[in-house]
């Protein structure tokens, strides 16, 4: 199919707006030059976006983590690395937001361009990848599956770029049918299921082929992650799909061979416009012997129809009565607050009385302080929640000193 002049309509995603800061992905440290020196950006370990194997966090601990700009990629001789703080960079508003708490960075991707060791050898591989996509989508897809790794990073990072070239159907198609190619390595195929996450050309069907990876038991976790990590992205930013990734993202969570799996699909779940049904689902794990799970489920509650804030609101406040781990009392206070609305400060008064409430002094203080805001007139949850943050910021700061 003939590139398009025009690109597809489609919602620039934080994501891809990222991408396209350094020509590499991740939301991690992003390392660039000035003028015409070269850039490579920090990849993000294996697993660094499961919220089932980070340790419990208690609430004192729920500031937005330091950015990882600190800690810069180390870059051969002839890059001069220079960090760029995301909080100065285009779209920070929308890479910061507050989905789904700000507990965790967004997913990135786990395939930097690699270690490069001149300028030269970084404006090379640039052009090499942009003369890829320029190609068209047929060389593109024939050299993401015979270039060699560092390539074929560089080869997405142009996508990312090109949104032109990213909106092709074709492409989208043709990056579904590597992903599902058992003949495929499995580098390839997690890069390929990081860009469908991404891709402003994926559809429902991207949706069902990511589902079918990340619940199929007998591939690597490896790469079920990264296809959950696909779902949990377009859950998040392609609004015109969240009927269908929420049903895959739930039935991932019931195929799910680990409690860590299962949060993170929980985590991913949008429970606004969801089914009666489905809202029951989510409902249940708040009960599951993991509390990582009942974390997951406990913030997919968070952003649920006003209609059912009253009974979601109750379930949460059942749920603290019945739970010993605080980082997931934690969650449960959140989603309290951003679900009920109205009603939050009435409910947040009763949970006061919890046990974990009062074994744990920094749940009390979490209370505490959503109903001082709340009180002093502030009404949106999430100014709320990142005022609070920045309350624990400062009492932190002071205890340090």
């Amino acid at each position: 199919m003939a590139r398009t002049d025009t690109p597809r309509s489609f919602s620039k995603t934080p994501a891809i707006a990222a991408g396209a800061l350094a020509l590499a992905f991740g939301v991690g440290a992003f390392v660039s030059a000035s003028g015409s020196d070269g850039a490579q950006a920090a990849a993000p370990p294996r697993g660094a976006t499961r919220t089932a194997d980070r340790p419990a966090r208690r609430p004192a601990e729920l500031a937005p983590e330091p950015r990882a700009a600190a800690a810069a990629t180390q870059v051969a001789t002839g890059v001069t690395p220079v960090v760029v703080d995301l909080a100065e960079a285009p779209h920070a508003a929308e890479l910061e937001g507050l989905d789904h708490g700000d507990h965790e960075p967004h997913m990135g991707c786990q395939h930097g361009p690699g270690d490069l060791k001149s300028e030269a050898e970084y404006e090379r591989m640039r052009a090499e990848a942009t003369a890829v996509v320029a190609a068209g989508t047929a060389q593109t897809l024939a050299a993401l599956r015979s270039a060699q790794p560092e390539l074929r990073s560089w080869i997405a990072g142009a996508l990312l770029e090109d949104l032109n070239a990213f909106s092709e159907l074709e492409l989208e198609v043709g990056l579904r049918d590597l992903a599902r190619d058992a003949e495929a390595d499995l580098e390839l195929r997690e890069l390929v299921l990081e860009l469908l996450g991404r891709s402003p050309a994926s559809a429902e069907g991207t949706v069902t082929a990511l589902g079918d990876l990340a619940q199929d038991s007998t591939l690597d976790e490896g790469l079920r992650q990264i296809a959950l990590g696909g779902l949990r992205l377009l859950a998040r930013e392609r609004a015109d799909l969240a009927q269908v990734t929420r049903a895959a993202l739930l039935t991932s969570a019931e195929y799910a061979s680990h409690p860590w799996m299962r949060a993170d699909a929980l985590d991913g779940v949008r429970t606004a416009g969801a089914s009666p049904t489905q809202l029951a689902k989510v409902l249940d794990y708040l009960g599951d012997p993991d509390p990582s799970v009942r974390n997951g489920a406990a913030r997919a509650l968070g952003d649920a129809d006003a209609p059912r804030a009253e009974a979601v609101g109750r379930a949460l406040s059942a749920a603290l009565e019945r739970e010993s781990d605080a980082a997931a009392a934690s969650t449960i206070l959140e989603s309290t607050l951003r679900a009920s609305r109205a009603h939050a400060a009435e409910l947040l008064e009763s949970m006061q009385a919890s046990a974990v409430v009062r074994a744990h002094p920094e749940l009390a203080q979490q209370v505490q302080d959503y109903l001082e805001l709340l009180a002093a007139g502030e009404t949106d949850p999430t100014r709320v929640i990142r005022a609070q943050h920045e309350r624990v910021d400062a009492r932190l700061a002071a205890d340090a000193r």
